[in-house]
């Protein structure tokens, strides 16, 4: 478990509205990485029903969630959660360089985690392929009917997600019950019940 602690503290994303401006540290197509991914998951996992052609394997430690999603012995994306209580936050998510895992975490986040969690919190720092994934997220969970809020976590308050407000809200301009939020504050969340 520990290999794979450290591994998950290298990955590459974690999510909303601070942007770092940096590449990804780590790559599921290192075939030695995405090995030693692959074997947490058969040696610490437990296997749930599938995602689409995709196997999900569930590693818990703790508070901690750990998603994988495998094809032909190889892990093509990974998320990372922190559950307390209803509590959900997504933490960091990774996923694999192809056109065959392309939008799969996005397409779990939005078919696959409604079955299990009622809401998800998305987390504080994206570099620009997680703002990316986020905007495409929140506006295709909007769309889907899912109730999409940012949430100021210092106060606890939110307000109604608007997508044409997405570049605001990684600036300080984005106000929740007439107050300004500071980005540094400020997370996406979908509600999914």
């Amino acid at each position: 478990m520990k290999n794979f602690n450290s591994l998950v503290n290298k990955i590459l994303m974690t999510e909303s509205p601070i942007f770092s401006n940096s590449e990804l540290s780590i790559n599921l197509d290192n075939n030695q990485t995405n090995k030693e991914a692959l074997d947490q998951c058969f040696k610490n996992g437990k296997k749930l029903e599938n995602f689409k052609e995709w196997e999900v394997f569930e590693i818990q430690k703790e508070e901690f969630r750990y998603f994988c999603f495998v094809r032909n012995n190889i892990v093509e994306a990974y998320a990372e959660f922190v559950v307390d209580g209803q509590d959900v936050n997504s933490k960091r998510v990774l996923q694999k360089k192809s056109i065959d895992a392309k939008g799969l975490l996005r397409g779990a986040f939005l078919h696959y985690f409604p079955h299990l969690f009622s809401s998800i919190t998305l987390d504080k720092v994206a570099n620009v392929h997680g703002k990316e994934f986020f905007k495409k997220l929140m506006k295709e969970a909007s769309d889907l009917g899912f109730k999409t809020t940012v949430f100021n976590e210092k106060t606890k308050n939110e307000a109604l997600y608007r997508h044409e407000n997405f570049e605001q809200y990684w600036s300080d301009k984005t106000i929740i019950n007439n107050k300004a939020v500071g980005y540094y504050n400020l997370l996406f969340k979908i509600y999914y019940k």
